[in-house]
């Protein structure tokens, strides 16, 4: 049997669960279509064909955009060149992206404002991107609190991990906020980092080893969400839900102790140097307020 009668007979496969999925790696000529097949559902195919979207398989994505002046682009370059819409990629190629975490960052105020984390939340615990406690820690929190808390726990999180998150959103619908993070444009530029009197110590100073008395000293230094720099300390909402009832609802002496329990977790990478890497953090991604001169004061 030649190529192409071997070709129509796969065609004529009789619609029943053993043939409703075909399969065939045949490379039709690019001068006539420069199409691959690979396990495609012939329920769909007609429907996407006359609706013009691409159709997923094995091999990846086909979608006619994907082909201009007889050349194939690859949709991971071009969403690095140019603007893309959510239809055009799969989960294979949303990990591919560069950077997410930066353009996470880059969307912290879209994500506080937009999104609901329950909706993703059961995802991402598929996907071994947060813990159970942190999903039903999350869960019941209101939204805007567990969105700022969802994305400190993705920042400390691998790049893999938010591309998952990423994924996730694409996946239960959030497309205006998946097409706004995988098109943001992150371009190399200098960033300039709060207090840079802090380089300028002596690395003695820098890589000193926080004291209770520094603890109580730095509790006075933070202002309006100063949980997200306890967040970003490595402590659960819980954790610090407990030490604050059990000071009083004083927010210092919260401050103070937790740090001083970040110390003893610690050990000796319980450093200003450190310290003062998740105060940025918390200041850049958490909008956390961080009173930098009174802090310079202390040195």
């Amino acid at each position: 049997m030649d190529d192409q009668g071997e070709y129509d007979w796969m065609l004529q496969g009789e619609n029943t669960e053993e043939t409703s999925v075909m399969k065939a790696d045949i490379q039709i000529p690019f001068d006539q279509e420069d199409v691959n097949f690979d396990v495609v559902d012939r329920t769909s195919l007609s429907s996407e064909a006359e609706s013009g979207i691409g159709y997923q398989s094995q091999a990846g994505s086909f979608n006619s955009s994907a082909q201009v002046d007889g050349t194939r682009k690859d949709p991971v370059v071009s969403a690095q060149q140019n603007n893309f819409h959510h239809d055009e990629f799969d989960s294979v190629q949303i990990s591919k992206i560069i950077d997410i975490k930066a353009k996470l960052k880059a969307n912290y105020t879209l994500l506080v404002a937009e999104l609901n984390p329950k909706d993703v939340l059961p995802q991402l615990f598929e996907k071994d991107v947060i813990t159970f406690d942190e999903m039903e820690e999350l869960g019941p929190k209101a939204r805007r609190d567990s969105a700022i808390q969802l994305l400190g726990i993705l920042m400390r999180k691998k790049e893999s991990d938010c591309a998952k998150f990423v994924e996730s959103l694409h996946q239960v619908g959030y497309t205006d906020i998946f097409d706004s993070i995988v098109n943001t444009d992150q371009k190399p530029q200098l960033e300039i980092l709060p207090a840079p009197w802090f380089d300028e110590l002596p690395d003695s100073t820098k890589n000193k080893i926080l004291s209770e008395i520094d603890a109580s000293r730095l509790a006075t230094i933070l202002g309006n969400n100063w949980e997200s720099v306890l967040y970003n300390l490595g402590f659960r909402k819980a954790q610090i839900d407990q030490e604050f009832q059990s000071n009083g609802s004083n927010a210092q002496r919260t401050i103070s102790n937790t740090l001083i329990k970040w110390k003893q977790r610690s050990g000796r990478n319980a450093t200003f140097n450190n310290l003062i890497k998740i105060f940025r953090e918390s200041e850049k991604n958490n909008n956390a307020h961080i009173d930098w001169e009174r802090l310079e004061t202390f040195f």
